[in-house]
Formats: structure tokens, C-alpha cells, sequence
């Protein structure tokens, strides 16, 4: 497992992988929302963490990433973007 990790570490400080993480709860939640037709969720959790983009780097695993799925919220809370789920031409599941 632990070479994995160091291994898509590496991978996304080549620029070979964009590397995101998000609290569980979160991903479900919008996984869920996703479902509802909605793209956001608003949420507490994360505050004042690494996920918090007030105080971290809000999604991004490395500083480098181009992405972000987290945004502040005026509200004192975060907003979780759900990425695109749209497939390629190539895909099979959808």
C-alpha cells in the first residue's frame, strides 16, 4: 500500500496525476447531490483543516495542482465541488 502511495505521490509531482483528497462524508454527500442534479454541497466539515482553503490548500494534495474542488464560503463554511462526470468516447460504464 505504502508504495502505491509513494508511487502516485511521485506521479503527481511529475504532472502525470492531479491528486485530490476530500473528508469520506463529504464524497458521499456529493455523490448524493450529484444524483439530485446539484453540482456543490456547503458543509462545516474540513474547517480550519488542510481541506479549509483559508488555512490549506483546500483539495490539492501538491501546491501544483491545477484543480480545486474546495472553495470558502461566506457563511464561514466550505464549499465541496463535485468534479465532472462526464465519459469519454471510450468509456463503457456509461
Amino acid at each position: 500500500m505504502w508504495e502505491t502511495t509513494r508511487a502516485q505521490l511521485q506521479m503527481a509531482q511529475d504532472d502525470q496525476l492531479d491528486l485530490h483528497t476530500l473528508p469520506q462524508g463529504v464524497m458521499t454527500f456529493l455523490l448524493e447531490a450529484q444524483a439530485d442534479g446539484k453540482v456543490e454541497i456547503r458543509s462545516e466539515v474540513g474547517l480550519g483543516t488542510m481541506l479549509d482553503p483559508r488555512v490549506g490548500l483546500g483539495s490539492r494534495v501538491l501546491k501544483g495542482s491545477s484543480k480545486q474542488f474546495v472553495r470558502a464560503d461566506n457563511d464561514a463554511l466550505i464549499l465541496y465541488h463535485a468534479p465532472d462526470r462526464s465519459c469519454s468516447d471510450e468509456c463503457t460504464l456509461c
